[in-house]
């Protein structure tokens, strides 16, 4: 049976049980038999040469949580951790009132709410997070009181300004990654240079983003405060200091010491939370003992079940081969380079909603595919790139679309909906960047 096929069929079904009301981590491991149920019948009934034994699901389960073959098989118990820690930080953030107090300092210095929505979850942004969208969505919550923005643009708002830098901040793994396969195959590609290329994908996001996500929203001018600006400054940073701590800790463990991105986040929001504890004590707020005590465990676990069973599903999909299958399809139908990139790119970012994942896929296949008809790397490498993030932002499994659609209990088909056209002028800039780099000599 078509990968192709069998991939749909799967997200189809996924998508159909949510909006049954069938929660999401429950819905991730149905899709997953789904997916074993039609590798099974084209192997049985059109003898596709690809089929998951059943001796071998105890090993998707297993390898969804501990990868032995991957040179860090812990990543997913890492990235299960950094997401906890988030989510206790974000608590301790509310319990203590310091997350309040960012929103109202930082509301005061700007005077627009508008540009408080942009750049908080942009902050957050910037660091290399697996779902750190959980981490700015009480951020988001918080700062649009009063304006009672409905929960599918509060869901907008927060996930897509929190992805506007995944292009060109050059600290994100799949950046780094891309930059890496390219020196391997011979071209001159940093990682700084790949950024700087791209900027213009993360300048049309951020232009999307506002005229579609943020624009219809009223302008609000708080209070403003009468203490000086320098003491409204120095408050503010004492308040986001937590903040600064994880962004300077993750620069400083990832470069300086070259720790794994994931182990640089798990003690930096540690940090972090002992950070904020701290400051709630010596100002006399909540004491650190009672701010721990009050952490819903059973929202903890909920979260820790939805990436679980959605890890079970990325693992089952691999298993099946199916975007594999779709690339020796798109070649079997001799498909024209310029589209067998973006179609091959996109399905495997809308696949494995995973930037990391999507490189690792695309690009041993495109490299060699260039060397053969010598074309112009560059050029392909970043249609490839904007392309393959285009579908990870659409994906279904995309962690961090899923905790913020669990956070403000959205709707996924409006959300998709009102995606299209800010995605289609990314994709647009990714066209004209994709000429400029094909005419300008190097």
């Amino acid at each position: 049976m078509p990968g192709l096929v069998k991939i749909l069929a799967a997200f189809v079904a996924i998508v159909w049980m949510v909006r049954k009301k069938v929660q999401l981590g429950t819905a991730m491991l149905l899709g997953s038999i789904v997916l074993i149920l039609l590798t099974w019948l084209g192997h049985a009934v059109l003898s596709s040469p690809v089929t998951i034994p059943l001796r071998d699901l105890p090993f998707i389960l297993l390898n969804a949580v501990w990868d032995s073959s991957s040179r860090d098989p812990a990543s997913i118990l890492k990235l299960i951790g950094v997401i906890v820690l988030v989510l206790i930080l974000s608590h301790c953030l509310d319990k203590t009132g310091q997350m309040n107090r960012i929103l109202e300092s930082f509301q005061a210095l700007v005077g627009d709410v508008r540009i408080v929505l942009i750049t908080l979850p942009a902050l957050i942004g910037l660091l290399p997070m697996p779902g750190g969208a959980v981490f700015s969505a009480p951020m988001v919550e918080a700062a649009q009181k009063g304006i009672n923005i409905p929960p599918n643009q509060k869901t907008l708002i927060n996930y897509w300004f929190r992805h506007i830098w995944e292009y060109s901040w050059p600290l994100y793994p799949g950046l780094l990654l891309a930059a890496e396969l390219g020196r391997e195959s011979g071209w001159n590609l940093s990682v700084f240079k790949l950024a700087a290329i791209q900027s213009p994908l993360t300048a049309a996001a951020l232009i999307g983003g506002i005229l579609f996500f943020i624009r219809n929203i009223p302008r609000t001018s708080p209070h403003r405060n009468q203490d000086p600006l320098n003491a409204r400054l120095s408050t503010l940073a004492v308040d986001i200091s937590p903040i600064g701590v994880i962004i300077i800790l993750v620069i400083l463990l990832t470069t300086a010491f070259a720790l794994e991105s994931k182990s640089s986040l798990l003690l930096s929001l540690v940090a972090a939370i002992l950070l904020t504890l701290a400051l709630s004590t010596l100002k006399k707020q909540m004491p650190p003992v009672a701010v721990l005590k009050s952490i819903s465990v059973a929202r903890i676990l909920a979260l820790v079940y939805v990436i679980a069973a959605l890890m079970v599903f990325r693992e089952t999909i691999e298993q099946s081969r199916s975007v594999n299958e779709i690339s020796v399809m798109m070649k079997t139908y001799n498909v024209p380079l310029f589209p067998f990139v973006v179609l091959l790119s996109f399905i495997s970012g809308l696949v494995m909603g995973l930037t990391m994942a999507y490189i690792g896929i695309v690009f041993p296949i495109l490299m060699p595919l260039l060397l053969q008809v010598h074309a112009d790397p560059l050029p392909y490498l970043v249609l490839a790139f904007g392309s393959g993030f285009i579908g990870v932002l659409f994906s279904p499994v995309h962690v961090c679309l899923i905790l913020t659609h669990e956070y403000f209990t959205s709707d996924f088909t409006p959300v998709y909906r009102k995606m299209i056209v800010p995605a289609l002028i990314i994709f647009a800039t990714l066209i004209a960047l994709f000429f400029v780099l094909s005419l300008t000599p190097r």
